[in-house]
């Protein structure tokens, strides 16, 4: 996130499941872990990503496929 580019969802889930794998918990994270951790820490929110056609993005190589713009 300091670079500019956003983590996604499952990404802290991932990383936080890393973690709880190191410190003894075997089975890592639960499913609604990263809720119930959003709920918990309220000064940290999450926004959703907006998708752009390449064509709309200034893109001139015609690009079928949609990307997303940070």
């Amino acid at each position: 996130a300091d670079l500019g580019c956003p983590v996604s969802h499952q990404q802290v889930r991932q990383l936080a499941s890393k973690i709880a794998v190191r410190n003894g918990f075997p089975e890592g994270v639960g499913k609604n872990w990263l809720q119930g951790f959003l709920s918990r820490n309220t000064d940290i929110r999450t926004l959703k990503g907006l998708f752009y056609a390449a064509d709309d993005a200034g893109d001139t190589n015609n690009q079928a496929e949609e990307q997303i713009l940070l």
